[in-house]
């Protein structure tokens, strides 16, 4: 027997789908979340699949256009502005779509759910009338492979190796060795976007006296020092801690000779030293490198 559709579920399922596979290549490429944005981005995306219950709009379903509602969901959610970063971008959202739509295949056909529950063909698309829990639970399994298997390649191409980065800010510049470091996923509460953390003497000549101050002292006036954000991060032997930071001009990386710009990071300020022999001066997630 041929499921019934009702057009407000495959609405909100779709919506809330779209959300989370945008978060998802997000987090993977150490993107600024905007939830307005990812929220319009979803919308637009769930409206477009309630069409393939439309005869008239059987259009919107050629390969053409499928394409280009993926091209504008991507566009809507992030505005990327570089074209290099977009296509990334693209290229990660159609990895975790696939990957997710894969797992949940698996599920269903393992599950033995499949002889349960009908299905609708409709201009090539096809509807399950799944449960919620089997929903929630694919997407968990789902993000655990996809997470995993992210990482292992991340591991595997970029290793413990180092790039240089050189911040400037107010006029000046500092050039500095930076550590690609998993561990590192810091991101400003605020603005969500990642952390490069940086030890206090490598950039202290390019920082205003108020903040050079602030940062050695801990006394923070906010009204003067409107641009310092404050971090809270967890370590070994420090659960609760607070990192001061700012938000640089411009950060550029030089990864294997080739120079890109870094943009929407946030440089927190170690006032220890972060390498024990002096081999680097900042850490940085290999993820923000990817996303370049």
């Amino acid at each position: 027997m041929r499921p019934t559709v009702y057009i407000d579920v495959l609405f909100f399922i779709n919506l809330l789908i779209n959300l989370i596979l945008l978060y998802v290549s997000a987090r993977l490429l150490s993107l600024k979340i905007k939830p307005l944005r990812f929220l319009i981005a979803s919308v637009f995306g769930a409206l477009y699949s309630v069409l393939i219950f439309f005869p008239d709009f059987n259009v919107f379903y050629s390969g053409s256009a499928k394409l280009l509602s993926s091209l504008a969901i991507i566009a809507i959610a992030f505005n990327i502005k570089g074209w290099r970063l977009y296509f990334k971008t693209l290229g990660i959202f159609y990895l975790v779509t696939l990957l997710f739509g894969g797992c949940v295949f698996a599920l269903f056909y393992l599950s033995g759910i499949g002889s349960r529950v009908g299905a609708v063909i409709k201009n090539g698309v096809i509807y399950f009338d799944l449960p919620w829990q089997f929903l929630f639970f694919s997407i968990g399994i789902s993000y655990i492979i996809i997470s995993g298997i992210w990482k292992s390649i991340l591991s595997r191409t970029r290793g413990n190796s180092f790039v240089s980065l050189n911040i400037e800010y107010s006029g000046s510049n500092a050039t500095i060795r930076a550590l690609l470091d998993t561990g590192n996923s810091l991101f400003e509460p605020i603005s969500h976007s990642p952390v490069i953390v940086t030890e206090l003497g490598e950039i202290k000549n390019i920082l205003p006296e108020s903040i050079r101050a602030a940062v050695e002292s801990g006394n923070i006036n906010f009204e003067e020092n409107f641009k310092i954000r404050v971090i809270p991060f967890s370590s070994v032997g420090k659960e609760n801690g607070l990192l001061l930071g700012f938000q640089p001009d411009r950060v550029t990386a030089t990864v294997n000779e080739h120079q890109y710009e870094i943009e929407n990071v946030i440089i927190g300020i170690s006032p220890t030293s972060l390498s024990k022999d002096k081999s680097f001066q900042a850490l940085i997630n290999p993820a923000v490198i990817s996303g370049i």
